[in-house]
């Protein structure tokens, strides 16, 4: 295989890498700070913008509330004055000009102390007597009266040219004695939010708008989206997100409070347009980039033809030995590093062939050695087989043997310490059965030796008629023989036991067996119970003198190192927990 040169494009990078990724760092970060600063000043310009409309909005707003404060100082008599006196005054202040030459207010409405109109004046209507109303349980009389301060509504729209208005309640007091006599209720025209944010340049194609406490918007530039009832819920603070249009933009608002109603200014610019000056450092660093590369480059290649080409042509050598050709040597001349690394080159050469014919010896003795030690492993195997199939043929005989001894026995008892004996030996010589019928000879599935050791005595005691029921729930766990061995023997004590004494004739009863690992840790939990007739309170199973109960004890404590319980409250639970041994060699 051809060299790829890839030591010249290593070189060429690590040169081009050394050379630009300084700059590009630098770059990076005087941009990135540049961009911060950027971002900073276009959210504060926004910030100042929308304090710029709201103080705006109040000081129009003030300056109509001054008007009509500033008039009922003067008319503070006027709750109490001729209905035609108080048309006049109303009207006077009916016709309040902004500097636009347009109504202040489209329609004025006197209250007496009671919250019923006396006088009404429209900009839009005529009303006579019947048409005046109660106004007692209204906000814009009861906020006046109660605290002496303005009152100012939500701000609405009207159906017909969708115009916005606000209500603002004004207490009239009585200099005299600083009693409220009245309110004159005045619906102010909001017109002019509309001209301010329309007028706000806010760059190119930036906007501003205001939204009332439920985030509607209620002036924005273009009329179509208060008609829509478009919502936008105003950010706590400045910052870059989406804007009311779904666009990125850089958005700061200031809030108004009037009375209980908040007006909240929104400014926003397009991001892409707010951020636009980021670009120069960046085509600024791309430059001086450009540079730094040519110059790399140029290094580069001047390395490339004094030191690279001859290492290049060492590694081809290197290749063609590589794929097998070790007749091949470097060319090699003058006393450089180069130069000494061609002529070690070849000396290595020559002792790797020497090793290769040694390696070549080696392998083949030790694949014989493998070929002789798997046919060893595998003659004991057969070997181990053979064994745990010889001892439970063994302790077949002498479970035959104890059997015919006991035919001449009359002594009850006597064949029942027999058939006790018969059973243990069963119990060991099933587990022998079990490892030579399975694949592997160090451990035994227990859960499936179980049900095999207790199904057996369930038939050898005789009450597989259907009275007593077996319930098993084992997991499929290997145990070494050391350990299964003791296991298996206290099992057969444990149901043996609860097959002979735990019920009556005839009575029907359960035996459940349950065999697990315990979760997170090294040990095996046994539970071996009945709900037979159980064990009375005075017996203490360690000083019981039969050998069945001495021998459970002594393999749970002693052999299995094991901790064993007895729980009476339901029929016998007998609860055992153990680690498994660990085989130790006598060898």
């Amino acid at each position: 295989m051809k060299t790829t040169g890839s030591i010249r494009k290593r070189l060429i990078i690590s040169l081009v890498v050394l050379a630009i990724v300084p700059l590009l760092l630098l770059g990076a970060v005087l941009s990135w700070q540049d961009s911060v600063i950027q971002r900073r000043q276009a959210m504060e310009l926004q910030s100042e913008i929308a304090k710029r409309v709201s103080g705006e909005i109040l000081s129009k707003i003030h300056e109509q509330e001054t008007t009509l404060v500033n008039a009922m100082k003067i008319d503070y008599y006027i709750v109490g004055i001729g209905r035609e006196q108080q048309h006049q005054i109303l009207s006077k202040l009916r016709s309040f000009k902004d500097e636009n030459h347009r109504d202040s207010f489209n329609e004025l409405v006197l209250l007496n102390g009671n919250g019923r109109e006396i006088m009404r004046v429209s900009r839009t209507s005529i009303f006579t007597d019947r048409d005046l109303d109660d106004r007692s349980g209204a906000e814009e009389f009861l906020v006046p009266v109660t605290k002496h301060t303005t009152y100012y509504g939500p701000v609405y729209f009207d159906k017909k040219t969708g115009s916005p208005f606000m209500l603002m309640g004004l207490p009239v007091i009585d200099e005299r004695n600083n009693k409220v006599n009245g309110v004159l209720v005045a619906e102010m025209r909001l017109q002019f939010m509309q001209e301010i944010v329309a007028n706000m340049r806010i760059g190119k194609s930036g906007i501003a708008y205001i939204t009332n406490n439920d985030g509607r918007v209620i002036v924005h530039p273009d009329p179509s989206v208060m008609l829509k009832d478009a919502y936008f819920n105003v950010p706590d603070k400045a910052g870059i997100m989406t804007g009311i249009n779904g666009t990125k933009v850089v958005l700061a608002g200031d809030t108004i409070k009037l009375g209980a109603q908040y007006l909240h200014i929104v400014t926003e610019i397009p991001v892409a347009e707010a951020l636009r000056n980021t670009t120069r450092p960046v085509l600024t660093i791309a430059a001086f980039l450009l540079f730094t590369l040519s110059v790399a480059l140029a290094l580069g290649f001047t390395i490339m033809r004094k030191i690279i080409r001859p290492i290049e042509s060492l590694a081809e050598t290197a290749q063609a030995i590589s794929s097998g050709d070790l007749s091949q040597k470097a060319a090699f001349s003058g006393s450089d590093e180069i130069g000494v690394l061609s002529l070690a080159f070849n000396k290595m050469t020559s002792q790797l062939i020497d090793t290769i014919d040694s390696l070549q010896h080696t392998v083949y003795q030790r694949e014989a050695a493998n070929v002789k030690l798997l046919e060893s492993t595998e003659e004991k195997e057969v070997l181990l087989k053979e064994i745990h199939h010889r001892v439970k043929n063994n302790m077949q005989v002498i479970s035959s043997l104890l059997s015919l001894q006991s035919d001449q026995i009359d002594d009850r008892r006597y064949i029942e310490l027999f058939d006790e004996s018969r059973n243990r030996i069963r119990s060991m010589s099933l587990i022998h059965e079990k490892l030579y019928h399975s694949n592997d000879l160090a451990n035994i599935d227990f859960g499936d030796y179980i049900k095999s050791l207790a199904n057996g005595l369930l038939m050898f005691y005789g009450t597989n008629n259907g009275n007593i029921s077996l319930n098993i729930e084992a997991e499929e766990i290997g145990l070494a023989i050391d350990t299964a061995i003791p296991c298996g023997l206290i099992i057969n004590e444990l149901v043996s036991n609860a097959l002979k004494y735990a019920f009556t004739k005839d009575r029907k009863g359960e035996i459940k067996i349950s065999f697990r690992k315990i979760t997170g840790e090294d040990k095996y939990e046994l539970i071996v119970s009945d709900n037979g007739s159980g064990i009375s309170e005075g017996v203490d199973i360690r000083a019981v003198k039969s050998l069945g109960m001495q021998l459970i004890v002594n393999l749970v404590e002693h052999q299995l190192k094991g901790e064993l319980a007895l729980d009476r409250s339901s029929g016998t639970k007998y609860l055992i927990r153990f680690k498994e041994l660990k085989y130790k060699s006598r060898i």
